[in-house]
This record gives C-alpha cells, structure tokens and sequence, in this order.
C-alpha cells in the first residue's frame, strides 16, 4: 500500500540500486521519445548532459527496449507500466515527466524496489485558472450571450428566463478534491465573491478551515452547490465517481466542470443529465476516451463548452515544468533523491531517506 512502510525485500532492492548510482552520472532513458518533437520537457531531459537512451519503451516484440532495461532513471508517459514491465528494468526511478500516473501501477513498482515520481506541482496554477475560465464563462454565461449576439439578438433573452446570470456573491461552488490545484482554486473562486465548499476523504477538516472553506461530505456538497469543479485523482474509488446517481443528487440546473481526469465522470449519465435539463451545462477539459471523437454527443450540445485536455498548458508552466523535470533526473542520476513532492509513494522515499539516501536540493541543480 502506498505510502506505509514497503517490505525489507523491496527496501534492499532500492538501497542497492541508489547507492550503486552515487559517485557517477547514470544513464537516462527516455521511453516515452518522439522523434522530431519540439516538446520543451523533451528537449531539457536530452540536455543535462547524462548518457540518454531515447527510443519508445515497448519495442515490436511486446518488450521493453533491450537498451532501455540497463538504464538508471527512466522517463516514460503513454504507456502502461506494472509488473511485467518492471520485471524488465534495473532502473531505481520512474519518472512522469507531468502530473497524471493512473496508468502506472506505483505498488508494483515499489514492490521491485523503484521510486516512482512526477512532476505535480509545475502545472497547477495552469489548471486551476482553466476550471476558473469555465467557471466564470458559466456563471456570466458568456458561451450563450456569444452565440446570440452573433445570430443577431441584441438584449433580447436579458432575464427573460431562458439565460440567467447571478452574482457570484449569490452562489456556492462545491470543490470535489482539496489537493493542491483544488485548494487554488477555492482560493481564487472566493476572490471572485463565491462561496466555496468541498469534498475530499483523505484531507482533515482543518486544512479546509486554513482556506476557509467547510469540508463536509460528498452528497451534501452536490445537494448545496451550484457549481461543481473536479479535482481528484484517477484511481478504482473515483472513477465514474460523477455517475448516474451522484449527478441525480447534484441541485437543478447546476452546471460541472472537469479538468482532472474524464472518466471521474460517467459519460452516458453526464449527456442524459444535460439533456434533460437537470443540469445547466458543463465545462470540461477531459473526456472518458480521448482524443474526443466528432460523434461525441458533447460536442454538438450548446449547454457545453470543450477544451483538448490542454488546461496544463501556459509557456510559462511548460518552463517550470521542463526544469522540474531535469533537476529531479539529474539528482537521481547522481544517486541522490528529490524532494518529497515528485514522490508518489512517501514509504518507500522516507525508507530510502531512512537507508542513508541522501536527498539532493535540486534547486541549485542547473539545467539548460
């Protein structure tokens, strides 16, 4: 289990092969390569100067790269990872090199001794400000009063019932999931005037009264809300989290927003919801199968605005997340850990820690 202390087995694995990378510069592997990308986290990696292996992780055969299994740290996005995969690899770290790992099963991995880390805090502004656009473009209705305006309507449907727009100060928007891009844009939804409420398991009620905002149980945060935004994380307990039932529960003709994962939301139930009216509308950045295909029934709703899973994206963040990246490759290649927060199990970080790891300050580490 993630986050309690991993067998000693699986320690030892770990130790062996952190304290076998000190004193020298690893090897890289970039299993997650595009020839000819201008993809600036890419491109940083290639960079820091490590002996790189980049080729896609799984070759023709169904295995991994034979030049890929010997690598020290390795970068992979797109691909399954679990056992079998790991099986295969010598390598001491995983690294996502951006926030999502739903696809990748971290205990299989610890289990074989390997650290499995992303980057989850170079894209979250970027994603809060996303949730925040569609929140703002739906309470002012701004999609709507587009679309009238260009088909000639000037004023004409101004509190006639078929458009309302309320103050922000007159509504509540619920959070589901206080992490670190739910808890900005709570901050940011009651700068502009609404009341925040939210919903998450595994976060103590205090942490909400730090923000000001009330933690209270799932169904009651979709019965009060006005506004629902996503922001958990993919896993067994969230998916089609937002199904039939839940979007039953949620206050008639309230509007949800997504920009965490698509299949935290049922989509069949989501369409019937919108089609009915129960629901005001949806923004939504994810999708349960995506790329989106032209026959999605969302696209062709005028109660729904879409985006292309683009709500990490700002030149600034694809900055902070390509250094990020580099500085956290580089200390594992010299056999030293990151900091706590690219970590996704803290069991097996705090037991290597505990093992005589040394943990680097990546700050000070320079990258292109």
């Amino acid at each position: 289990m993630l986050n309690q202390p991993p067998d000693d087995r699986a320690v030892q694995i770990a130790l062996d092969r952190w304290k076998k990378g000190q004193g020298r510069m690893g090897t890289l592997g970039i299993g997650n390569y595009t020839s000819g990308t201008s993809n600036p986290v890419q491109q940083a990696l290639m960079g820091i100067g490590a002996e790189t292996v980049a080729t896609p992780l799984i070759g023709d055969d169904g295995n991994v790269d034979e030049r890929l299994k010997k690598v020290d740290v390795l970068v992979s996005g797109g691909t399954v990872l679990n056992g079998p995969i790991y099986d295969q690899l010598a390598c001491r770290m995983i690294l996502r090199p951006y926030v999502g790992y739903n696809d990748i099963n971290v205990p299989e991995a610890s289990e074989r001794g390997i650290l499995v880390c992303n980057v989850p805090d170079a894209y979250s502004e970027e994603v809060a400000m996303q949730a925040i656009a569609f929140l703002m473009a739906a309470n002012r209705q701004v999609y709507a009063f587009d679309k009238i305006t260009r088909s000639g309507g000037w004023r004409s449907h101004m509190g006639d019932g078929r458009i309302i727009v309320h103050n922000s100060r007159a509504q509540t928007v619920g959070v589901v999931g206080f992490g670190r891009i739910g808890r900005i844009f709570a901050e940011r939804a009651k700068a502009l005037g609404f009341r925040v409420i939210a919903t998450d398991p595994y976060v103590l009620p205090e942490v909400g009264e730090g923000f000001g905002v009330p933690l209270l149980p799932l169904e009651q945060v979709l019965r009060e809300s006005d506004y629902i935004s996503i922001h958990a994380f993919l896993w067994d307990e969230t998916y089609h989290l937002m199904n039939a039932d839940r979007l039953e529960q949620m206050k008639p003709g309230a509007w949800i927003i997504n920009t965490a994962r698509g299949p935290i939301i049922e989509q069949e139930a989501l369409v019937d919801a919108l089609r009915t009216g129960h629901l005001a509308g949806a923004g939504l950045d994810v999708f349960e199968v995506e790329p989106i295909t032209e026959d999605n029934p969302l696209i062709a709703m005028d109660n729904v605005m879409v985006a292309p899973h683009i709500a990490v994206y700002s030149e600034e963040g694809q900055i902070r997340a390509s250094k990020r990246a580099a500085q956290i490759a580089t200390a594992a290649l010299s056999g030293q850990l990151p900091d706590h927060i690219p970590a996704i199990d803290k069991g097996l970080y705090q037991a290597l820690i505990n093992g005589g790891i040394p943990v680097a300050d990546i700050t000070t580490i320079p990258v292109p």
